[in-house]
């Protein structure tokens, strides 16, 4: 495929996203955060384009920016290697956005709220009786002084709790994205907390053992 060919189907491609999401190409730089001439300059294939820019753009076109890269460059393999941990032969997922609850915000002690993040399936695989596995740690005091138990408060109340550990991720072709949530409850005690989750298929096996996951970082504050 020569050079005038991958800039018009780039080109094509981004006017079908926008049209995907009842966008003009107006809208798009607005919403983008650039101008319409940076806009068109990407579309004629402008390798110069930021990253940066390429990120608020596969934002604004809900896609994940890998997605946006590939057929920018059209369509090569590009050598991010997130198939590279996966349990399953051309397995890969994408992180979206924080859907509510952006990290470290401030909430308060006792408090019960939704966190939702996006992701999507970048692979070539379906994914199918996957699940969201929380990974926190089980804390526990082995050998302490029954003094530290005097003044140490309750697992439960220095930590995030889930109301479930385990969250159904819903049949997700490649390509598409799924939004996934858990309600939480904050500590009674103030300070930072982070909850950590990962996919795992219906053994209960990681599908990405090497990469981190999804986490859910809060600020707890006293009221």
């Amino acid at each position: 495929m020569n050079e005038n060919q991958l800039t018009t189907d780039f080109s094509s491609y981004i006017r079908s996203r926008a049209r995907a999401q009842n966008l003009s190409m107006s809208q798009l730089a607005q919403y983008s955060k650039i101008s319409r001439q940076t806009l068109y300059k990407i579309m004629k294939g402008d390798t110069e384009a930021k990253i940066s820019t390429m990120i608020r753009l596969a934002s604004v076109l809900q896609m994940h920016p890998l997605d946006l890269l590939r057929a920018f460059f059209g369509n090569r393999t590009l050598p991010f290697g997130t198939m590279a941990s996966a349990k399953y032969l051309s397995d890969a997922t994408g992180f979206i956005e924080d859907v509510t609850i952006p990290d470290n915000m401030r909430v308060w002690v006792n408090q019960s709220f939704v966190k939702s993040w996006k992701i999507q399936n970048t692979g070539k695989i379906p994914w199918i009786n996957r699940a969201l596995l929380c990974t926190d740690e089980q804390v526990r005091l082995h050998f302490a002084p029954e003094a530290e138990f005097a003044f140490r408060p309750p697992i439960q109340e220095r930590r995030l709790l889930p109301s479930q550990i385990s969250i159904p991720i819903p049949k997700t072709l490649p390509g598409q994205t799924a939004q996934l949530s858990v309600e939480y409850i904050t500590p009674s005690y103030p300070g930072t907390q982070i909850s950590y989750w990962k996919m795992v298929d219906e053994s209960g096996e990681f599908c990405f053992p090497d990469l981190e996951g999804l986490s859910c970082q809060v600020q707890v504050i006293a009221i």
